[in-house]
């Protein structure tokens, strides 16, 4: 029987952020982004450990809740671009190659804002009633109808703010756009335009009128190595209970009341 961490309590108002003891000590406030490849740890946390503020480290310990893991290797660096896009001091991130190496099972309840986690066997037979997902180089990447057409490969993005379709499927489905506008990134800022997408269909859910930013999707995809149309992002999550099970490639989405506990995860 793997770890578990049952209903930790997060902040989940934009993004995703869970607190993280690191060697003991904490917790200190993690970035949970599935849409970023690697974990990393900011340069200040790396400084006051007497680690390398700019490189690899290795942690001796990292926990979430009840679970904890040893001998734990992430990237260190200066944080402040992400902190400042986000409003908000992150310590650290934890990207989609930590939950796929940790074999976790995450399950992100964000109208009552918790987390948790099932460490699950790799070899484990995928979650019933869930949707198939497509983990590439450790993207989680989901099928996803847009106006009834498709299906098109989207990002499973818990580290972003808004939902977005590529300037290609834009075009595909001849979205109405709005003026050139600029996105802010964590690296540099991106051309985008606004746009509404009559209808967005993920397994049985559908979001009707649903709006949304279209921005070159070209990063993720030349990262992942398939060809990607578009990111699922916060404005679209933030109404689920979200597992996303790495080691069974699946996806379960569940609505919940604002002060419903969900049932317990699979």
């Amino acid at each position: 029987m793997g770890q578990t961490t049952r209903d930790l309590r997060i902040e989940a108002a934009d993004r995703a952020y869970v607190p993280v003891m690191v060697n003991d000590t904490g917790p200190y406030t993690f970035l949970l982004d599935t849409g970023a490849l690697g974990a990393s740890l900011s340069s200040d946390v790396a400084r006051a450990f007497g680690l390398e503020e700019d490189g690899w480290v290795t942690l001796d310990s990292l926990a979430i809740g009840t679970c904890r893991w040893t001998d734990v290797g992430l990237g260190s660096g200066d944080s402040s671009a992400i902190s400042k896009l986000v409003g908000r001091q992150v310590d650290g991130v934890l990207g989609s190659r930590f939950l796929a190496w940790a074999s976790l099972a995450v399950t992100i309840d964000y109208p009552n804002q918790t987390v948790s986690l099932d460490e699950i066997a790799r070899n484990r037979a995928p979650l019933p009633l869930g949707i198939p997902l497509r983990i590439v180089n450790c993207y989680p990447l989901v099928p996803v109808r847009l106006n009834d057409t498709g299906p098109y490969l989207f990002l499973l993005d818990t580290g972003a703010s808004v939902c977005v379709v590529s300037p290609e499927v834009a075009r595909i489905l001849k979205l109405p756009v709005g003026p050139a506008g600029i996105a802010r990134g964590a690296a540099s800022d991106v051309a985008s335009r606004a746009s509404v997408l009559g209808r967005l269909s993920v397994g049985d859910t559908r979001t009707k009128d649903f709006k949304v930013t279209v921005m070159d999707c070209s990063g993720v995809t030349e990262n992942a190595g398939v060809q990607v149309d578009g990111y699922l992002g916060h404005d679209w999550l933030k109404r689920f209970v979200v597992t996303i099970d790495y080691p069974g490639s699946t996806l379960i989405l569940r609505e919940a009341r604002r002060g419903l506990l969900p049932e317990a995860s699979p």
